[in-house]
């Protein structure tokens, strides 16, 4: 494994050192939390504990954790609810987001043309108070108020039926659609423009995604679909939280470095990343310091909530971008296949800003019979070309029990052309097992000398299966702000 990119920690620690300091002596959450932990006032960033949401956010109020002095807030959002049973509720200030619609100005404009096509944005993020979805909403109304060419901004939030209504009202008034939704979402619009028997203008539509990662497959599959090449500019990840605002954004050169790695598992495997590729994000470190504590991201940050070494359930690596760069470029385990994507990666500038390697969630995981699952696993199984012509891509999955056996449960969705037999649930279900056994060496092994005695007592199996119908899941799934798929 050749990891000579890998960087302990991003951003000006002399200015967290400062972060620490004024929380210290103006939080009074932050004072009582240190209280708590038998630490003196005045300690050094090093020397201080870590905060997380359950022992951090959610122990205080909003009172307790601002700074008693701030006087300029400018909103009030919450996240998404995912990753813990109830909201976080946090506050924005006007100098942390007046710069928003700019930033997000320029990025359409330099990726989509927007100045120079004719172009309807639609908010397809759950509106109502999440963050992801309030802010990039906000930012698409000021650009349509304030910039001196065609742009039409559409916030109908989640609703499928209201965005596919909107689209073939449009179409033919404009050149392109970029939609703004979480990955899952735009599955579910296919699948429901499917079901409605509409054709979707799939050669105008582009993508900004956020609040979730997803399989390369997800990207590749739309962009095939819409004809458009590989180095083009097509879909774009954000990578966020409502903890800390705005964490990284993809570039057209980290979108390539995740493509090469994604189709050259060699070169993958030799760079370290033997499991799910993870999405590559351009660091945002304003007034940001990142450091990484048990493979979790852990960020310290002034805002009008201060948070100081928190820690965030997402697994990362912090990456040296010129030196993967110049990694990628120099191997000999690309083909020549990958020739306008190393194209593009050459000419890309040494110096944007390094990279967020994102990858699963640190508290969602399967513990099946000591293999753990993350749904970035689970998800690049599912969205496998092998498997797309039978499943929609909508599945839950959890750990259950019978008889004293425990075992994987996988409630998949499947299209509504595909009838459902025995043997269509054999051939899914040793896709799933050969899947897992490639991306997971630890279950290869055991399945090889343990589980695959099971194969032909469907009843006993440790990985089960139950086909569904398309919509029996995406019902639900619609009124959800992220596709959970892991419960536990």
């Amino acid at each position: 494994m050749n990891q000579p990119f890998i960087k302990q920690s991003l951003g000006s620690k002399k200015k967290a050192e400062g972060v620490a300091q004024r929380a210290q002596t103006s939080i009074p959450a932050y004072q009582h939390f240190l209280m708590t932990k038998g630490i003196k006032l005045g300690e050094s960033l090093d020397n201080l504990p870590k905060t997380d949401k359950k022992s951090y956010i959610s122990a205080y109020s909003l009172e307790q954790l601002i700074d008693p002095n701030y006087n300029n807030p400018y909103t009030i959002f919450c996240s998404s609810g995912t990753s813990a049973k109830e909201r976080s509720y946090w506050l924005g200030t006007q100098a942390a987001n007046r710069a928003t619609p700019t930033h997000v100005r320029m990025l359409l404009e330099s990726n989509f043309s927007i100045n120079k096509k004719k172009t309807l944005a639609i908010m397809g993020g759950t509106l109502g108070g999440w963050n992801g979805a309030d802010a990039m909403n906000w930012a698409f109304q000021s650009i349509a108020a304030t910039v001196d060419y065609p742009f039409y901004s559409f916030s109908p939030g989640g609703n499928l039926e209201a965005i596919l209504e909107i689209i073939n009202k449009m179409q033919s008034l404009v050149e392109q659609i970029i939609l703004y939704a979480n990955c899952s979402k735009i599955n579910l619009l296919y699948l429901k423009a499917s079901q409605l028997n509409q054709e979707l203008p799939v050669n105008k539509l582009r993508y900004l995604v956020a609040g979730e990662r997803f399989p390369e497959t997800v990207r590749e599959s739309l962009q095939k679909k819409a004809s458009v090449p590989d180095t083009e500019p097509f879909l774009f990840s954000i990578y966020g939280a409502a903890d800390t605002g705005v964490i990284g954004v993809e570039s057209k050169a980290s979108i390539a470095l995740r493509k090469i790695l994604a189709r050259n598992a060699d070169l993958a495997h030799d760079l370290g990343f033997q499991r799910a590729i993870p999405n590559f994000f351009h660091a945002s470190l304003l007034n940001t310091f990142f450091e990484i504590d048990e493979d979790c991201l852990c960020v310290t940050r002034w805002q009008a909530i201060p948070i100081i070494r928190y820690i965030l359930e997402d697994k990362v690596i912090l990456i040296d971008w010129k030196k993967i760069k110049e990694i990628i470029l120099n191997s000999e385990l690309t083909t020549s296949k990958d020739k306008h994507l190393l194209e593009l990666l050459r000419k890309a500038s040494d110096f944007l800003p390094n990279l967020i390697a994102l990858g699963e969630r640190h508290d969602k995981v399967l513990n099946l019979l000591g293999h753990k699952f993350s749904k970035a696993a689970i998800d690049q199984t599912l969205f496998c070309k092998e498997l797309t012509s039978f499943l929609t891509g909508v599945w839950t999955a959890k750990i259950d029990n019978k008889d004293g056996i425990n075992y994987m449960k996988l409630d998949l969705e499947t299209h509504p052309n595909i009838t459902l037999n025995p043997e269509i649930n054999e051939t899914i279900y040793h896709v799933i097992v050969d899947r897992f056994c490639l991306i997971k060496e630890d279950f290869k092994e055991g399945w090889q000398k343990f589980y695959s005695v099971t194969d032909k007592i469907p009843e006993k199996r440790i990985i089960r299966l139950n086909l569904l119908p398309y919509p029996s899941l995406s019902k639900e799934e619609e009124k959800q702000i992220k596709h959970k798929g892991i419960v536990t």
